[in-house]
């Protein structure tokens, strides 16, 4: 994603501002580990950082309503979305208001994938031992009677090749950016969730930058360069689809009556999604947006 949004977000400003803000990208890993790429940045540790939201749940809870299942139909839509909520709830701010936000937004519609056995219907899950990546995800496969494993995504291929885990839920992108095509055998495509993430640079260094050097910063990142790196993701989504067939996936697709009976089976997530937050967060006014905003 950093070749497809950062990258070239970071030349057009290092061009824009003359050359008076540069960049200096480190590999993943090398300055924070994954679940401390946040709180780093914002102590100062180093100037900018991206990761998923989804490595430190507790630390964004309400971001995680963007990650309820059955929800978006794309990356850009569930991008978009998440802009409008972010802008429209000050309390969807306050989870960031230690740094300066560059850009929000969600990889590729992630589905449900097997080893074993074909999932088609939300009982086929009762005993399945399956990868989730975040909090909502835990909750839809244990709402089914499945057992949610939390394993990093590195850890994913071996877990399957070995049977330590019967599937998992995965962005499809990630199919190609893990090589878990050997592994699998099922596809149960239904729009099962998004993944939300965030690049967000360090608020004294942005207080550092000249008045021009933000303007440029402002004019160049936030909704429209979120929403190009979410416009990337849906693309690597449709190729990896249309990959299926030739990696030999028999595939499930979640559509109208069948995908309703999904819904209905995991109506307690959302539920608990609102029963963690605060008290003083208008979780249950937050969700109806999120309905509304989707088409729900």
């Amino acid at each position: 994603m950093a070749v497809n949004m950062l990258d070239p977000w970071m030349e057009d400003v290092e061009e824009r501002t003359g050359g008076t803000v540069t960049f200096d990208v480190q590999p993943g890993g090398a300055l924070s580990p994954p679940d401390e790429v946040y709180e780093n940045a914002a102590a100062g540790a180093f100037d900018m950082g991206w990761a998923l939201h989804g490595y430190t749940p507790g630390r964004f809870p309400i971001t995680r309503l963007v990650e309820l299942p059955f929800v978006w139909d794309s990356a850009e839509d569930a991008t978009d979305g998440l802009w409008d909520l972010y802008e429209e709830f000050p309390e969807f701010q306050e989870e960031f208001d230690d740094t300066q936000v560059i850009a929000l937004w969600v990889h590729d519609i992630g589905d449900l994938f097997t080893t074993e056995q074909p999932v088609e219907s939300p009982s086929d899950l009762e005993g399945l031992e399956l990868r989730a990546p975040g909090p909502e995800q835990s909750n839809l496969v244990e709402a089914l009677g499945g057992d949610a494993q939390g394993l990093p995504a590195p850890e994913l291929f071996d877990a399957l090749d070995g049977g330590v885990i019967d599937g998992l839920m995965i962005a499809n992108s990630g199919l190609n950016s893990f090589d878990l095509w050997p592994t699998l055998e099922y596809a149960t495509v239904g729009s099962f969730y998004v993944g939300a993430q965030y690049a967000v640079m360090n608020q004294g260094t942005w207080e550092e930058l000249s008045a021009e050097q933000q303007q440029v910063i402002e004019e160049t990142s936030g909704r429209e360069l979120s929403l190009t790196g979410a416009r990337a993701y849906d693309e690597i989504y449709e190729d990896v689809q249309a990959s299926f067939e030739e990696e030999g996936l028999e595939v499930t697709e979640l559509e109208g009556d069948e995908l309703d009976e999904w819904i209905e089976a995991t109506d307690e997530v959302p539920d608990e999604w609102m029963q963690d937050q605060d008290p003083d967060v208008p979780a249950e006014e937050m969700y109806e947006r999120l309905l509304e905003i989707s088409g729900q």
